[in-house]
C-alpha cells in the first residue's frame, strides 16, 4: 500500500466529513492515545462519534483542506506498521491553520491495511492555540 495515497485520502475523507471512509481504514479493537487521553474502541460506532467530532472541530475554523507529510515509516514486522505524520489543514484560500503531529500503527489485512492505534502527540496543544489565535504556536515543530 502507498503511504502517501493512504494518507491522503484519510486526511481527504476527515476533513470532508466522510466519517464511513475514515472509518474503513480501522481494525477493531482500535486505540487512541494523547497527553491525557487513552481509549479503547471496541465497535466501528464509538469511532464514528470521536471522527464526527473531530471533523466537525476542524471545519469550525475553517478547515476546507488537509495534506500529511509522513516524517517516518517503520517496518516493525511483517505485519505490522509504524508511521509517524505530520497534518497541514488549511482553509479554503490556502491559508494553513495548524500543522500536528501523530502516529499511527496498522496492521496488514488481506482487505488492506487497518489501523489500530493512534497516538495524537500534540493535537490537543495546538488545537488550543489555534482557538486562542496564537499564531506562533500552531506551525509546524
Amino acid at each position: 500500500m502507498d503511504h502517501e495515497e493512504f494518507w491522503t485520502a484519510y486526511g481527504r475523507a476527515l476533513v470532508e466529513g466522510d466519517v464511513e471512509t475514515t472509518v474503513a481504514r480501522y481494525g477493531f479493537p482500535c486505540m487512541a492515545m494523547a497527553d491525557d487521553f487513552v481509549g479503547t474502541l471496541a465497535e466501528p460506532d464509538e469511532l464514528r462519534a470521536a471522527l464526527g467530532q473531530a471533523a466537525g472541530y476542524y471545519a469550525q475554523f475553517g478547515a476546507a483542506d488537509v495534506r500529511p507529510e509522513i516524517l517516518g515509516v517503520d517496518e516493525i514486522s511483517d505485519k505490522l506498521t509504524r508511521v509517524r505524520l505530520r497534518w497541514h489543514y488549511f482553509r479554503a484560500d490556502g491559508v494553513e491553520l495548524v500543522a500536528t503531529n501523530h502516529e499511527y500503527t496498522w496492521r496488514a489485512t488481506d482487505e488492506g491495511p487497518k489501523i489500530h492505534l493512534t497516538v495524537a502527540i500534540d493535537e490537543a496543544e495546538k488545537l488550543a492555540a489555534l482557538a486562542a489565535g496564537d499564531r506562533e504556536r500552531v506551525s509546524p515543530s
